[in-house]
């Protein structure tokens, strides 16, 4: 059967296709119909906030509407919405959920934040460093520009790094120290090895955007390995030195 129908509403020929499941119908139903919004009721721990509609939302609703999991699958059928969603549609039509680097746009930045927040915030990376809540929602990680890993030593250091970009060549951050008078003074002054109290370092690491070939688990999780692994380099640069100050300095001149 060929739907060969102009301006027929796409929920009516989503409803007529035999290709695709009621899953697939229900979630691009979903959607249609969340274009239409023009806020949103966005709950953040016990408070619920009314919100101006956008494709973060809509694709956060979404996941948790419908309790979903797989973000790869979520974005192909965001991906396949948006290429299709207006235009005239046919049987082989719905054959091709696939999309490109090239689709990235702000629903990827949400399950990229939400993938963050359930699984790489409280992972211990390297001994004594953990990465921590900055924002424990991604939505408003995503609206608020805070798409930025927050990994801390339990002291005064941390580093701030973006978890996505998708213009630059590198993910550029800064590794912290909140101590100024006490580790600052002794780093940038005394035995010279950074410029600035606050600032321990500056951070570079090539962009792993092109290594997110999809939004699967497996990928996401390479993705942030990647990361990961290069934070290791930098955290592993200057640790032994940051342990000595606190176990060795500070408690001489407290003492």
């Amino acid at each position: 059967m060929k739907l060969n129908f102009k301006n027929i509403l796409l929920e009516s020929i989503i409803d007529e296709l035999e290709t695709l499941s009621k899953l697939d119908k229900a979630i691009l139903q979903f959607i249609h119909k969340s274009m239409t919004k023009k806020t949103f009721n966005h709950r953040v721990g016990r408070s619920t906030y009314e919100l101006d509609a956008s494709d973060g939302l809509r694709i956060y609703d979404l996941i948790e509407t419908f309790g979903l999991k797989d973000y790869d699958y979520v974005f192909k059928m965001w991906n396949f919405y948006k290429k299709f969603g207006d235009v005239l549609f046919d049987e082989e039509a719905f054959d091709d959920f696939s999309y490109s680097k090239e689709d990235y746009d702000d629903a990827t930045k949400v399950i990229v934040a939400k993938y963050y927040l359930d699984n790489i915030v409280g992972r211990e990376i390297f001994p004594g460093w953990t990465v921590s809540f900055m924002e424990n929602d991604p939505i408003t990680m995503v609206e608020e520009g805070l798409l930025t890993m927050f990994v801390t030593n339990g002291e005064f250091e941390h580093i701030f790094l973006p978890i996505i970009d998708f213009k630059s060549d590198w993910l550029k951050g800064d590794l912290l120290t909140n101590d100024e008078n006490g580790l600052g003074v002794y780093f940038s002054e005394e035995i010279k090895v950074t410029k600035y109290a606050d600032a321990i370092d500056t951070i570079e690491i090539p962009n792993p955007i092109k290594r997110l070939n999809n939004l699967s688990d497996e990928s996401l999780e390479n993705y942030f390995d990647f990361i990961i692994e290069n934070l290791q380099v930098e955290i592993e640069e200057w640790d032994e030195d940051i342990r000595h100050y606190y176990e060795k300095i500070k408690p001489e001149r407290e003492g």
